[in-house]
């Protein structure tokens, strides 16, 4: 029993020595495991920080833009409001450079009938005027030529 015994044991202590290396190769696989589970799980908290920070950027800016869109309209209201006012302001000018040119067109249209007017009267007048220069020439025809070249009718010569 003896060789028999050594056998077994050897072969014991051989089949313990596979076993250790096993066992150890199994720790250092569960170790590197490990090692991976702590690195994924650190990268998994390093992404999750990441995403809530890109989160809360993204919100920020989300307000912002909502807070610079506000500004945007306030001013594009002002803006218009002042442009309203301008062409108000420009419109009112306008009518009233209308308003003063028609009253100035019809005072100059009234100017022009009233000289129109005289026009006429005096060229009627100037028909009187030239009928009785006419009747007056017919009536100093009938008086002698010489008289009339000296003076009054019934006057001498000198």
């Amino acid at each position: 029993m003896g060789v028999f015994a050594f056998l077994t044991s050897s072969k014991l202590k051989a089949e313990l020595i596979r076993q250790r290396d096993e066992i150890a190769r199994l720790h250092q696989i569960q170790g590197a495991e490990i090692a991976l589970k702590k690195e994924a799980q650190k990268l998994s908290e390093e992404q999750a920080q990441k995403n809530q920070q890109l989160e809360k950027e993204n919100h920020d800016i989300k307000a912002q833009n909502k807070t610079l869109e506000k500004d945007i309209q306030k001013e594009r209201a002002i803006a218009k409001k002042k442009l309203d006012e301008e062409l108000d302001k420009i419109q009112k000018k306008v009518d009233k450079e209308i308003h003063d040119m028609e009253v100035r067109l019809s005072t100059l249209r009234q100017e022009l009938e009233e000289k129109q007017h005289q026009r006429a009267e005096a060229t009627e007048q100037n028909a009187v005027l030239a009928e009785k220069v006419a009747q007056l020439e017919a009536r100093t025809q009938q008086f002698p030529v010489k008289n009339l070249l000296y003076g009054q009718i019934g006057r001498k010569r000198p």
